[in-house]
């Protein structure tokens, strides 16, 4: 069995360029949603290659943030969040997937300080804010 990110890209993309063929198309059609979660879900069960599993972690960190599944797949994904409640990744994706449920789904794929977030190992996002005289305090 083949999984997601086995075989590193030889060639140098742009941070967003993967992130953003896979969420676009769920972006504009609705099936796509449940497709997408499914095959993460997919990826992430019974996965023992380390590498690849993080990888599902990021993508699953990044979807429940963009848009909720069917109420159909739902439970499921909460379901499958609940039995993985150990790993660092599953409170946070519960709760972008709450923020998603009430607040419906984002018009753009993920954006680039998401993605690198997310690469880097956080969760946390953090914008420096500037004022009229050039500082931050």
């Amino acid at each position: 069995m083949k999984y997601m990110g086995d075989y590193p890209s030889k060639r140098v993309r742009s941070v967003n360029e993967l992130t953003d063929q896979i969420f676009e198309g769920a972006l504009k059609a609705e099936p796509l949603k449940d497709e997408i979660y499914s095959q993460i879900l997919k990826q992430l069960t019974e996965n023992h290659i380390k590498y690849s599993e993080d990888k599902g972690w990021e993508l699953l960190w990044l979807c429940t943030g963009l848009f909720p599944p069917s109420n159909v797949l739902l439970p499921h994904v909460q379901k499958f969040l609940q039995a993985k409640k150990h790993h660092p990744l599953a409170p946070d994706c519960m709760q972008r997937l709450q923020k998603a449920l009430r607040n419906g789904s984002r018009k753009y794929p993920p954006h680039l300080v998401e993605v690198e977030a997310i690469q880097h190992k956080t969760t946390q996002i953090f914008h420096k804010v500037y004022f009229p005289d050039d500082s931050d305090e």
